[in-house]
């Protein structure tokens, strides 16, 4: 295993699958779908190469034990385009702007799954 492969989000074959699939304006399900698609792939893409998750300790019972595979976010996705050149800073700038929008509109969290207003979760922990 390389260097840095355990941390690693975007493998160099998701990130060629990435630059296949972006053109500008792809609908946010569609966006979201792929990043469902990209999580996958990294799970199968670690597992095929020996990479486990990490490991996590409970603060209350002590028990170690291994973490799921972290899910990849539209945020890493516009971030990662960046990084294969698909997009110009300020395209960057522009769809990460479009995301917030449409995030906070839709109340959606950083995976595109509706996520519940604050007071309603608040009220639940009571």
């Amino acid at each position: 295993m390389a260097i840095g492969d355990a941390q690693r989000v975007w493998y160099p074959e998701m990130l060629a699958d990435l630059k296949q699939y972006w053109f500008i304006g792809v609908p946010w399900e569609e966006v979201i779908a792929f990043c469902g698609k990209m999580t996958i792939a990294r799970k199968e893409l670690a597992l095929s190469k020996g990479i486990k998750p990490p490991m996590y300790k409970c603060p209350k019972s002590g028990l170690r034990a291994q973490a799921a595979y972290p899910t990849i976010s539209v945020r890493s996705l516009i971030f990662a385009l960046q990084k294969v050149g698909a997009i110009s800073n300020d395209e960057l700038k522009e769809i990460d702007r479009d995301w917030k929008e449409y995030r906070r509109k839709n109340s959606l969290d950083a995976y595109g799954k509706k996520s519940e207003p604050y007071s309603k979760v608040e009220n639940s922990v009571r």
